[in-house]
């Protein structure tokens, strides 16, 4: 293939502006981001980095990594807004594209790695993280890139390769916790399987250096963490994220709901579309052939097995934590489309015939959008149907000459024109958050200015309450009975010795106050 590393630049450019599409235009969607990007912003503001907090409040559901980047990119563009609690998610988006190239040039060539790259940016689920606030994309492509450290450290026999694996767990690790040294282990281990499980010494000794040094850059920071938290609070992180955030979560999963064993087979497909119609085809090609398809098919079909089992044995089961696996889905795609079109003799062709569904559909969704989406959709619809017109032209040319990059390339424009129209017509905040940011503008002139204002009861809103007004709202309950006399925010229907009422707001059905609280007065 000519000049692989300037097409390889030319995908990270059109990724980067697919995923950053009005990456900042919209409000943040939930509670859990809107959570991440308040405590990034607690950090600007009390310049405490090596501790997360929320409103005060130590936060012990995961590791510093993430905020830590998210904080960053808030001090570069000057303050926390959505765009910069984006960035990180954007970032590790094309960490993860380009990290799934090399793999499949590893694995086969520089085109089946193109080609799984171009797959892998137009799944729904990594166009969807990648544009989201949350961690799950900077962990998916931490772990890739620790696996691909440990692939090429093992192939050169290079020292820094075993040290560039051993920070990419750490940091992993530093994202989720123990998973983040698990995943890229158990993919390390089905390549090692795949090869004969005969390793040499050198590959033991850079292995436990990478273990090692991923162990020493975490061991670290928790000692840090146990040398300037407050009393009480290294408790907490232990209670909180060691037993709650893992084990407990392994053991009975999500609010002691355990979800079924199969669980992980509907997303494995459905949230991989479009590529997810022609995913379960490969799988039924490739799998029959098994090792006799070669290291590299046995090593795909390898991986995704110990881990889905794996993860299908918790009782924790989330969609979301199958984003690591996606690059091992994209290479193995990627390689059984260019056997059926007949750039490998040893897969079958099923794969690339089922991508003929695609043109027609493609076709129905242009006479769709020009005929009768118009009434229905608050954009101008006729230029997106004639894209999605020549996009289905281009792509059934493509398949007629065998042509695997520009199939690709066809089927993505029309993921792109339909994830960029669904991002003009839908909006994805939730009413609780909406109800929120409404409620912050409320209270927003009411507020004493230069004065400390803490919650009282529920505190469920508190993070994004605490976004919204760009400022820390601690708990009351967590202070002493003690000191001078406080601005309180509290449920109306809380039995409190109230002084100085501010004023009434109304928030999701209920009312709050606020007041002046004296603790002598109130005992």
């Amino acid at each position: 293939m000519s000049h692989p590393r300037s097409r390889l630049c030319l995908l990270l450019l059109g990724v980067a502006l697919l995923f950053g599409y009005r990456l900042g235009g919209r409000n943040l969607e939930n509670h859990d981001i809107i959570r991440n990007a308040d405590i990034a912003a607690e950090m600007l503001r009390d310049g405490d980095w090596l501790l997360p907090r929320s409103c005060g409040t130590v936060y012990v559901e995961k590791p510093p990594l993430f905020l830590w980047c998210a904080a960053t990119a808030g001090r570069v563009l000057g303050g926390m807004d959505a765009l910069a609690a984006r960035l990180p998610s954007w970032a590790a988006g094309l960490a993860m594209v380009a990290g799934t190239v090399l793999l499949g040039r590893f694995l086969q060539s520089w085109l089946v790695g193109l080609a799984a790259g171009g797959i892998l940016a137009t799944m729904w689920d990594i166009w969807f993280y990648a544009r989201g606030g949350r961690d799950d994309l900077l962990f998916a492509a931490l772990t890739l890139w620790a696996l691909l450290a440990l692939l090429w450290a093992a192939e050169k026999g290079r020292v820094w390769g075993w040290t560039a694996a051993g920070l990419c767990m750490a940091g992993a690790m530093l994202v989720k916790g123990p998973l983040g040294m698990l995943l890229p282990l158990v993919a390390y281990a089905a390549w090692r399987v795949t090869l004969g499980w005969n390793p040499p010494r050198r590959l033991w000794i850079g292995m436990a250096w990478a273990v090692l040094l991923a162990l020493s850059f975490v061991g670290h920071y928790y000692y840090q963490v146990s040398r300037h938290a407050r009393p009480g609070e290294l408790r907490e992180i232990l209670d909180g994220f060691f037993l709650k955030e893992n084990l407990e979560r392994v053991r009975s999963g999500w609010d002691h709901r355990p979800k079924p064993f199969w669980f992980y087979l509907v997303p494995l497909f459905a949230n991989t579309l479009p590529w997810g119609l022609l995913i379960p085809i490969a799988f039924v090609e490739r799998w029959p052939k098994g090792w006799k398809g070669g290291k590299a098919e046995a090593f795909l079909l390898l991986w995704v097995a110990l881990t889905v089992v794996g993860l299908s044995l918790s009782a924790g089961k989330q969609a979301r934590y199958l984003l690591p696996l996606y690059p091992a889905l994209a290479v193995l795609l990627a390689r059984s489309l260019a056997g059926g079109l007949g750039q490998d003799p040893r897969c079958g062709p099923w794969a690339a015939r089922t991508m003929w569904v695609f043109p027609p559909l493609l076709l129905a969704a242009a006479v769709w959008l020009a005929v009768w989406g118009q009434p229905r959709l608050p954009i101008p619809v006729h230029l997106p149907a004639l894209v999605l017109a020549a996009c289905a032209v281009y792509l059934g040319w493509s398949l007629k000459r065998k042509d695997l990059l520009r199939s690709v390339a066809g089927l993505a424009l029309a993921f792109a024109v339909g994830a960029m129209a669904w991002e003009r017509t839908v909006e994805t905040e939730d009413e609780a958050s909406a109800t929120c940011k409404a409620f912050a503008e409320e209270l927003r002139p009411a507020l004493p200015a230069g004065e400390a204002v803490y919650l009282h009861g529920r505190d469920f809103f508190r993070s994004g309450l605490c976004y919204y007004l760009g400022r820390t709202l601690p708990i009351l309950e967590r202070l002493p009975d003690q000191g001078p006399p406080r601005w309180v925010l509290e449920d109306a229907a809380q039995e409190s010795s109230r002084r100085e009422v501010s004023g009434v707001f109304h928030y999701q059905d209920q009312d709050y106050v606020l007041f002046r609280w004296d603790s002598q007065e109130s005992r």
